[in-house]
C-alpha cells in the first residue's frame, strides 16, 4: 500500500514539474510565430489572398517665368489582357489590335507587332501586359470595339519641349535601382520629392485561382500628383545665352 501511494506521489511530483515546462514551451512557441514571425506570415498570407494595383502618380511639371512648360508629363496607356474573360479567337484580337496600334521601337513594322502580340498571347499567365505607351488615340480605338479581357492603366513619359534648353538648370528624369522614377540633378533632382507625388494603390481579394472577389474587402487609395515648380527663366534669354556661348565655343575652339 505504502508503495503505491509513493509510485503515485511521485508520478504528481513529475507531472507537476512537466506541466511548467511544456506551458514554457508553448508560449515560446507561440511567441516565435506570433511576434518574430508574425509579420512575415501576414505578409505571405496577404500575397495569397490579396491583389495590389499600383496607380502611378503624375509627376509635376517645371515652368518657366511666363507660365510655359519647361519639364512636363504625357499621360499614356499600357494595354494588359485578363484572358479568362476573352470571348474571341487570340488570333481574331490580333487582328483588331493591328488596326488600332502603331508600330514602334519594339515592334517596327505590323509584321514584328503581330509576331509581338502572338508571343504574349501565348504566356500562360492570365493577366499579360500586351503594349505600353499607348497614345489616347489608340486607346479610343481599342475601347471602340469592346472586346471582353482588355483594360488599361496609366502611364506617364516626361518630356522637355524645349529640348536641350536650360538643361543643367532642369536635371533629368531616370530610374533608380529598384527601377522606380527618379529624379537626376537640377530642379528635377532637387525637387524630386516635391514633383513626384505619392503612388496610389488598390487592394482587393482574390481567390484560390487569383480572381478578384467582387464581393470582397476593398481598398482604394487616391494617387496624388506632384507640385509643378514655377522658375524664374526666361525662354527668350535662356535662349539667347545659350547661343552667345555656342557661337563663343565655336569661335574659339574651347571645349
Amino acid at each position: 500500500m505504502l508503495n503505491k501511494l509513493g509510485t503515485t506521489h511521485n508520478r504528481l511530483r513529475v507531472i507537476t514539474l512537466l506541466i511548467p515546462i511544456v506551458f514554457f514551451i508553448l508560449i515560446t512557441r507561440l511567441f516565435y510565430w506570433m511576434i518574430l514571425r508574425g509579420p512575415e506570415l501576414q505578409a505571405m498570407s496577404d500575397r495569397q489572398h490579396q491583389m495590389v494595383t499600383i496607380l502611378k502618380a503624375k509627376r509635376g511639371n517645371i515652368l518657366d517665368s511666363d507660365g510655359g512648360i519647361l519639364a512636363g508629363t504625357k499621360n499614356l496607356y499600357h494595354l494588359f489582357i485578363y484572358k479568362p474573360q476573352l470571348v474571341i479567337p487570340d488570333n481574331d484580337l490580333i487582328e483588331q489590335l493591328l488596326s488600332s496600334l502603331t508600330p514602334d521601337q519594339e515592334a517596327s513594322t505590323e509584321g514584328d507587332l503581330r509576331k509581338y502580340l502572338h508571343d504574349r498571347l501565348s504566356l500562360s499567365s492570365k493577366w499579360v501586359s500586351l503594349k505600353h505607351y499607348l497614345s489616347a488615340e489608340e486607346k479610343e480605338k481599342i475601347e471602340s470595339n469592346k472586346i471582353a479581357g482588355l483594360g488599361f492603366e496609366d502611364e506617364y513619359v516626361r518630356f522637355y519641349p524645349e529640348s536641350s534648353m536650360a538643361a543643367q538648370i532642369l536635371g533629368f528624369v531616370g530610374q533608380d535601382a529598384a527601377g522606380q522614377e527618379q529624379g537626376y540633378f537640377g530642379i528635377e533632382g532637387y525637387f524630386d520629392r516635391l514633383l513626384k507625388g505619392r503612388e496610389g494603390k488598390i487592394r482587393t481579394e482574390k481567390d484560390g485561382e487569383g480572381n478578384p472577389i467582387l464581393i470582397g474587402n476593398y481598398q482604394f487609395l487616391h494617387a496624388v500628383e506632384g507640385k509643378s515648380i514655377n522658375t524664374t527663366v526666361d525662354k527668350k534669354v535662356q535662349y539667347l545665352v545659350e547661343n552667345m556661348l555656342k557661337e563663343g565655343l565655336a569661335r574659339y575652339g574651347a571645349s
